[in-house]
């Protein structure tokens, strides 16, 4: 008898944390990163939808298309002339959190609310930044001191692309 194969599932690499996920993932298992859409017909078929009273009840809300679109949903309101061009996934002051520098603003939304409800929101104004230095590295990823005038804070497991 012969034996059987084994058949290896496709996999692609988080551009976030560099892990390695399955192909099929919308959402990366290490850090939350979420995955732009296949294109239709990138993977062959594409999936029906379903119909009736479960597709209303099992539909999913399309992703945040923009920076302030997932700040909007967070419930962080942007100021007049404020844009975001960039988050990043990191530990503020050793807490799991999204850092979103601002035009205005430096903001850490925690990633994993503790409590149902809105997320916790620690802000500073950049004119109060007095610096910022490399405080340490560890297996590719950076952890930095951010100085302001009262205060510090520290942003640990930034990889290198991040600090660009």
């Amino acid at each position: 008898m012969s034996e059987p194969t084994v058949r290896e599932r496709p996999t692609k690499v988080c551009p976030e944390c560099a892990e390695t996920v399955l192909a099929d993932a919308r959402r990366c298992r290490f850090c939350g990163h979420r995955f732009a859409p296949p294109a239709a017909g990138a993977s062959g078929a594409t999936p029906e939808p379903r119909g009736g009273v479960l597709g209303l009840i099992f539909r999913r809300p399309a992703p945040p298309s923009t920076v302030e679109d997932v700040l909007a949903q967070w419930g962080v309101e942007l100021l007049d002339g404020e844009h975001a061009d960039d988050i990043r996934l990191c530990r503020v002051d050793g807490e799991p959190s999204y850092v979103v520098v601002t035009s205005l603003r430096f903001l850490a939304v925690a990633s994993r609310p503790r409590v149902k409800g809105p997320r916790t929101v620690k802000e500073r104004w950049l004119r109060e930044l007095v610096g910022v230095e490399r405080s340490g590295q560890q297996l590719g990823r950076t952890t930095l001191t951010v100085r302001w005038l009262h205060g510090t804070t520290e942003l640990a497991g930034l990889r290198a692309a991040a600090l660009a």
